[in-house]
């Protein structure tokens, strides 16, 4: 269930600090559950961040937008969610609706867009650069295929992890951690496994940051 935030200051608010580091590397997936209020986070690099998102999508549209007529209705679908009811039940004074001209107002950027997705919107693109110009986080769509497989479909990633998620488009999870090692030995099973058996409405991050010493 979402809460509003109380006594939330974005411009004082340090970036949260993650130290999951390790003496000893033990391969493995890293998920851990999320509560719905933690999907989203804002802090007072929110401004400069997104800014230079814009800055990516403007040099590399291409390569870090990818969206697809297929599965245009699971792109709004998210939009529809993080538009109309994450973002303004979460940070209600930073993000505001107004269903009666369907206008969603980022108080922080001073920026009006649609509550809805853009109608001309073909294939998910507009929605995802939309969603770019809104939240910091970068958003992969995968899918289930008819052999049980996830693949990935549609992706905003304006700071992937060392690779061109455009050319990870279309792959299934084994196919894009094919070069990762110990991937095929330790995890591929249990990853598919994992996500064959998460619940709608179950929410799960990961975290698997670790050290060689």
């Amino acid at each position: 269930m979402l809460v509003a935030i109380k006594d939330f200051n974005i411009y004082t608010t340090e970036p949260e600090k993650y130290r999951p580091f390790k003496p000893i590397y033990h391969m493995s997936m890293g998920l851990q559950r999320c509560d719905p209020n933690e999907l989203i986070l804002l802090d007072k690099n929110y401004v400069d961040r997104i800014e230079l998102r814009q800055k990516i999508f403007s040099s590399y549209e291409d390569h870090v937008i990818g969206g697809s007529k297929e599965f245009l209705p699971v792109i709004h679908e998210f939009y529809n969610y993080m538009m109309g009811e994450h973002l303004p039940t979460r940070f209600p004074d930073y993000f505001t609706t107004d269903k009666h001209t369907n206008t969603f107002k980022n108080n922080i950027l001073d920026k009006t867009l649609p509550l809805t997705p853009p109608v001309d919107d073909q294939d998910g693109t507009e929605a995802l650069k939309l969603l770019g110009q809104t939240i910091e986080e970068d958003l992969l769509i995968m899918t289930k295929s008819e052999s049980g497989e996830y693949i990935l479909r549609c992706f905003l990633a304006g700071f992937p992890a060392g690779f061109d998620t455009s050319k990870k488009c279309g792959m299934t999870l084994r196919e894009i951690h094919g070069p990762v090692p110990l991937y095929k030995e330790k995890l591929a099973f249990s990853m598919d496994k994992y996500f064959t058996k998460l619940e709608v409405g179950k929410w799960v991050r990961r975290l698997n940051v670790c050290y060689y010493f």
